[in-house]
């Protein structure tokens, strides 16, 4: 612990001397206001269908007073729905998309997108700088003797995972204000509604999520640690985990990206059409589990290159 301090303040100290801190917040904000437009666009969607259904059963000369207090029932498979009451069934789901301009609905949306797409690559992104910035100004050389193998490899990691943490409190506090904004450009549109809002997401439920997004940031962090390591490589590296993350199709049920989907499955708050389906059927705390492991073996096999050239530099 006496040498974990000093090593865990040196990567801190790296953070910041090196602006990477700035672009951890700069991508806050960026996420926040992402969230944030995402929520009002489903928002806007979701009350467009209501008041075209609306108008529809006014043209019809329906009993729209009725329809509004009835109950909504779906029935069938996800592509192919017969909705018993399309009138309340639209205004449900508009005051639904209404609660991902809540507090607790903008941190939950925002968080659930970061953790499926945005965290796992800004994390593999710090994971690579963090894992190279040694080598590039040459201070593995002394760190490693000085300190010791397990106080240099562990300032790493635990470096990372706070770095993560901080960045999903710092998004859900800029996603706050930011869908409040939001919220206000739409104050007329979503006045009709206001009478039927219903119950977003709980604190309980934010925080499950917040957490999944920590873990698969961090996961994303320790594998680009451990790519950072064996390779050395900032621009190839970043690019084609990128590109590959984002792009390429999930290759099977133990693709990394669809384990967060599965782990995800009860607890991503997204309202509208787009829902993510995971293959296969796991067990979500299994998926989680298995993410966390990923994490661990990444980071354990990250020590061994590093060893390696430690002793090599210090030979030379």
């Amino acid at each position: 612990m006496r040498n974990f301090l000093p090593e865990l303040i040196r990567e801190f100290r790296w953070l910041v001397h090196s602006r990477t801190a700035l672009a951890l917040a700069f991508a806050a904000v960026v996420m926040a206001i992402w969230g944030a437009v995402s929520g009002a666009t489903t928002s806007v969607s979701a009350i467009a269908a209501f008041q075209a259904t609306l108008a529809r059963y006014r043209a019809n000369g329906e009993d729209i007073t009725g329809a509004l207090n009835s109950p909504a029932s779906v029935e069938g498979s996800a592509d192919q729905q017969v909705i018993s009451n399309p009138l309340r069934y639209d205004l449900d789901q508009a005051a639904l998309a209404l609660t991902q301009l809540d507090p607790l609905g903008a941190i939950s949306s925002t968080l659930s997108l970061c953790a499926l797409f945005m965290f796992p690559i800004i994390g593999f992104v710090l994971g690579i700088f963090v894992s190279t910035h040694d080598y590039k100004s040459g201070s593995l050389a002394f760190r490693w003797p000085r300190s010791g193998a397990v106080a240099f490899a562990a300032s790493k990691p635990v470096a990372l995972l706070l770095a993560m943490g901080a960045l999903a409190v710092l998004t859900a506090a800029l996603a706050v204000p930011a869908a409040w904004i939001a919220r206000l450009t739409l104050a007329e549109a979503s006045n009709e509604i206001a009478a039927f809002a219903v119950a977003g997401p709980s604190a309980a439920h934010a925080f499950a999520i917040g957490a999944l997004s920590v873990l698969t940031g961090t996961a994303g962090a320790a594998t680009g640690l451990l790519i950072g390591a064996l390779t050395r490589n900032r621009t190839f590296t970043v690019a084609a985990f990128s590109v590959g993350f984002l792009l390429i199709p999930l290759l099977g049920i133990a693709d990394p990206r669809n384990l967060i989907t599965v782990a995800g499955r009860d607890l991503l708050y997204f309202v509208g059409q787009f829902r993510p389906r995971p293959l296969g059927d796991f067990d979500p705390l299994a998926a989680a589990v298995v993410l966390a492991a990923i994490a661990v073996v990444s980071v354990g096999l990250s020590v061994i290159p590093w060893l390696a050239r430690s002793r090599t530099e210090r030979r030379s």
